[in-house]
C-alpha cells in the first residue's frame, strides 16, 4: 500500500507540475497573442502612414505634373501649327512654280525674252530648292 501511496503522490506531483507548466504555457501564449496583435496593428498603422505620405507627395507634385502635361500638349500644338504653316508655304511655292512654267510657255524665242526666261527658270529652281528644304523641316518636326 505504501508503494501505491508513493506512486499516487508522485503522480499527483507530476499532475501538479504538468498543470503549472500548462498554465505557464497558456500565459506565454496569451502574451504572444497580445504582442502579435500589437505588432499587426503597428504594421497596419505603418502601412497607412506610408500610404498617406505617398498620397501627400502625389498631391504636392500633381500641379507640377499637370504643367508638364500642358507643356507637352502646347509643344505638340506648336509643332502642328508650324507643320501647317510649312505646308501652306510649300503649296504657295508650288503655285508659283506652276505660274512660272505657264508663263514660260508664252515666251517667244529670241534675245528679248531670253533674260525673262532665265529669271523664271532661276525662280523655279530656287522655289524647288526651298520646297526640298521645307520638306526636311517637316521631317525633323515629325521626329520631335
Amino acid at each position: 500500500i505504501e508503494s501505491i501511496s508513493n506512486v499516487l503522490e508522485d503522480s499527483e506531483d507530476d499532475i501538479s507540475s504538468l498543470t503549472k507548466s500548462i498554465n505557464k504555457a497558456e500565459a506565454s501564449l496569451r502574451v504572444l497573442n497580445r504582442d502579435a496583435n500589437n505588432l499587426e496593428k503597428k504594421l497596419d498603422m505603418d502601412a497607412i502612414t506610408d500610404l498617406e505620405r505617398t498620397l501627400e507627395v502625389i498631391r504636392r507634385r500633381l500641379p507640377e505634373l499637370q504643367n508638364k502635361i500642358d507643356l507637352i500638349g502646347d509643344n505638340k500644338n506648336a509643332i502642328l501649327k508650324e507643320k501647317n504653316l510649312i505646308k501652306m508655304k510649300i503649296d504657295s511655292l508650288k503655285k508659283e512654280i506652276f505660274q512660272y512654267e505657264n508663263n514660260i510657255s508664252f515666251f517667244g524665242h529670241g534675245n528679248a525674252t531670253e533674260k525673262l526666261l532665265l529669271q523664271a527658270q532661276n525662280k523655279i529652281s530656287n522655289s524647288k530648292t526651298e520646297i526640298a528644304s521645307l520638306y526636311k523641316k517637316i521631317q525633323m518636326l515629325n521626329k520631335a
